[in-house]
């Protein structure tokens, strides 16, 4: 995404701004994730606004480091890409519901808008340009249980802070063309809801025959890695890769692997099964799943690819 082309795009007089105010709900009915829209006509002001909180993010972000999505996290100091083609359900999802129809603002509790959605639209011949950023809402709850007022000719008096959902200067990722810019890593994932979409590629991982054949005590090696966030995106990233039976069908370099590491880790010869224990080895498991572990060619030292164990920041 070329971040000079859309400022800009922000700077011509002709543009167009509409806001957009999200809430994802679920049809009970089928069991599907649908978005409600609220469209409301915002004034001048509000859109210089927008736009400036854009091109702040713009020029904050412009000279960092620029990688591609990696579901397992990110550094701080960079930012990553990704293509609407790789999300193409959750973000025609978006699309659709940003052309209507519209929720009345009656039918969405104030406190049930997920996202902001900020359009800038712009004809130029017969090309039209559609560039989207989008913020997590800011739901001000502490508002509720205290006071807030205006001091004004000597007399302060209290504001109604009811209805208040407010958003700050940050995006959380922007939208243009086939490209997504991510800014903020954990809230590109709320704002798509992926978690879901995490656990459900963990779980086809984790359903491979040779780990229930090789593994002693796999259901419950099972059971606790669904139920860690941080392993669940690790194993989903494992998905349809053949890397994942690799350390079992190596059982003899496996069991090398776990010698000289001191991994926690015991191999059943007899059976010719690694065993399970608890979820203080979970970790390990899943590095051997990853093929994570390594030796230097030169120095011959063993240790672990720790880029394949980020935290989401």
């Amino acid at each position: 995404m070329n971040l000079d082309e859309i400022k800009k795009l922000l700077n011509n007089d002709l543009i167009e701004v509409d806001m957009y105010m999200c809430h994802w709900s679920t049809d009970k009915k089928n069991n599907l994730k649908e978005l409600k829209v609220i469209n409301p006509t915002i004034k001048d002001k509000l859109k210089k606004q927008l736009k400036h909180i854009v091109e702040f993010n713009i020029d904050k972000f412009k000279d960092y480091d620029n990688t591609e999505y990696n579901i397992i996290g990110c550094d701080d100091d960079k930012i990553e890409s990704t293509s609407v083609t790789r999300y193409q359900n959750q973000i025609n999802l978006i699309f659709k519901a940003l052309k209507g129809p519209f929720e009345s603002d009656d039918d969405i509790k104030i406190d049930d808008f997920d996202f902001f959605v900020y359009k800038f639209s712009f004809k130029d011949n017969d090309d039209k340009h559609d560039f989207y950023a989008v913020r997590r809402t800011k739901k001000f709850k502490a508002l509720k249980t205290g006071i807030w007022g205006m001091l004004e000719g000597g007399v302060y008096s209290s504001l109604d802070t009811e209805n208040v959902l407010g958003t700050d200067s940050w995006v959380d990722f922007f939208i243009y063309k086939d490209d997504i810019l991510i800014l903020q890593h954990i809230s590109f994932e709320r704002i798509l809801k992926l978690k879901n979409e995490f656990k459900e590629a963990a779980e086809r991982v984790l359903s491979s025959e040779l780990l229930h054949q090789k593994i002693k005590n796999f259901d419950q090696l099972k059971i606790d890695a669904l139920n860690n966030q941080n392993y669940i995106k690790r194993l989903s990233k494992l998905e349809g890769t053949s890397r994942i039976n690799l350390f079992l069908t190596k059982l003899d370099r496996t069991k090398d692997a776990i010698d000289k590491l001191g991994l926690d880790i015991e191999v059943d010869t007899i059976a010719d099964k690694l065993v399970y224990n608890n979820n203080s080895q979970l970790g390990e498991f899943i590095n051997l799943m990853q093929d994570a572990y390594y030796k230097t060619l030169i120095g011959e030292e063993n240790g672990v690819d720790e880029r394949k164990n980020l935290i989401s920041k």
